[in-house]
């Protein structure tokens, strides 16, 4: 049940299914998809028989796993409901809900730490919180409105599992931003995010963003500025000031260690990076971008579930009924910038 896409790509059928998915989500040998109806089905590969089924939110859901495979997130379809549920038997941990029914404010990731996994969530304007996966407490819940307000619109793990990248706009601005944030200094520090909203040491300034993690502690990310890029007055982004596409920074000392790298840009918010690849899903299906500037591989599909912790998807195959994994092989780590001539 396998095939191959190319040199850069391992390809292979996992499954066939009868109605196509309408979500699709992957974490470990751990599989989750959304049907039309709004149930949840959970398997792993090769294997026929699911190992869990259960009725979500409802139709047009988006499902996301847990790191460990012990929980599911739902998104509601109109975007304004947030539900974290156990795997195995669907059973509601939390619910965390938009203010005004309809608002698509909820936003979420699932992040594996040495404090145990956690959802880093919002479902309002310029509020964030930190919910205890398996228990569904709340560990942090904190508005930030001064001296900066910062509107959520994503959330995305990195190749550190101590920083997400939160993707969204500050207050009166037109232009998307992204901020790095600590967990540790989330949830040690009680003046740690006012002070990172206001001063963030990674960020970004563009009509679009996209970010996810990269090789070891690096993270990628896609930006846009169009035909606008602003005179640059920020020192932590002077690196990328011109660069249409996408980037890869490793996060301990921000140096910026691969880019421009050309490319379309992604139809969604999370992106994948090995030492060779970029890993981004667009219109057509899912792209891989070699990080040297090569030619890109398309592999179709319009049903698409990343994997938010490594260089791999679970995609649908339109008009054959397969459930495909596709992996970029990871490689060793390429040279610095200064050491490529």
């Amino acid at each position: 049940m396998g095939d191959d896409a190319g040199p850069d790509v391992r390809l292979r059928v996992i499954r066939r299914y009868g109605p196509p998915p309408a979500a699709l989500a992957i974490a470990g040998d751990l599989i989750a998809t959304g049907d039309a109806a709004g149930r949840v089905e959970l398997f792993v590969p090769d294997v026929p028989e699911p190992l869990a089924r259960w009725p979500g939110i409802g139709a047009g859901q988006q499902v996301s796993l847990a790191p460990s495979g012990a929980a599911v997130l739902l998104r509601s379809a109109a975007g304004d409901l947030l539900e974290l549920r156990r795997a195995n038997d669907g059973h509601l941990v939390a619910r965390l809900a938009a203010r005004y029914p309809g608002v698509p404010l909820a936003t979420g990731t699932i992040v594996g730490t040495p404090y145990g996994e956690v959802l880093v969530a919002s479902t309002e304007r310029m509020r964030l919180r930190i919910v205890d996966v398996p228990t569904g407490a709340v560990r942090l819940d904190v508005r930030v409105e001064r001296p900066r307000g910062f509107e959520y619109q994503s959330v995305v793990p990195t190749g550190d599992p101590d920083t997400v990248i939160a993707i969204g706009r500050y207050a009166s601005e037109m232009k998307d931003s992204l901020i790095a944030l600590s967990l540790r200094g989330l949830l040690t520090d009680a003046e740690y995010l006012p002070r990172t909203v206001a001063r963030p040491a990674v960020t970004d300034y563009a009509y679009r963003l996209a970010a996810g993690p990269g090789a070891g502690g690096e993270a990628v990310f896609y930006r846009d500025p169009e035909d606008d890029e602003d005179d640059e007055n920020d020192p932590n982004r002077l690196d990328v000031h011109g660069i249409h596409g996408y980037y890869v920074r490793r996060l301990a000392d921000r140096a910026l260690v691969a880019g421009p790298v050309d490319g379309p840009a992604p139809a969604g918010d999370l992106l994948a990076a090995t030492a060779h690849h970029i890993l981004a899903p667009v219109s057509a299906g899912v792209q891989v971008i070699p990080r040297s500037g090569g030619t890109p591989t398309v592999v179709p599909a319009t049903v698409i579930g990343m994997d938010p912790r490594a260089p791999r998807c679970v995609l649908d195959s339109p008009g054959t009924g397969d459930l495909r994994l596709l992996t970029v092989p990871s490689g060793t780590s390429l040279p610095e910038r200064g050491d490529r001539d």
